[in-house]
């Protein structure tokens, strides 16, 4: 896949789910040959879609893990937690567009303590 620019006219929220949908897409063809932990190919994944889609604004990989370490969130960082990136669930597998902070606010107290 070659480097995808925000087109002119597009919106900030229609380029991300576009990176989004290559996150998804990419993920699902590299789990059907991978056997490591389902973050790391989240990871890897991440970190190529911000490589093709530059102009997410995002600096790299970042994440977290509940207090018993069963529950990992992966995101692409903005910089703020509030800001809306792609985001990795590994207990569900599962990706959505969000901000990190108010999964941390809305989740049970102590729980990513």
């Amino acid at each position: 896949m070659s480097i995808q620019q925000q087109q002119t006219g597009e919106s900030d929220d229609d380029y991300l789910k576009r990176a989004i949908a290559f996150c998804r897409k990419e993920y699902r063809k590299r789990r059907q040959e991978e056997y490591c932990h389902c973050s790391h190919t989240a990871n890897d994944v991440m970190r190529e879609c911000e490589r093709l889609f530059p102009d997410l604004g995002t600096f790299g990989t970042e994440g977290f893990c509940d207090n018993i370490g069963n529950h990992g969130v992966s995101y692409l960082s903005t910089g703020d937690a509030y800001d809306r990136t792609i985001i990795f669930r590994s207990n569900s597998e599962r990706w959505s567009i969000g901000d990190w902070g108010s999964i941390v606010e809305s989740s049970p107290e102590g729980r990513y303590s």
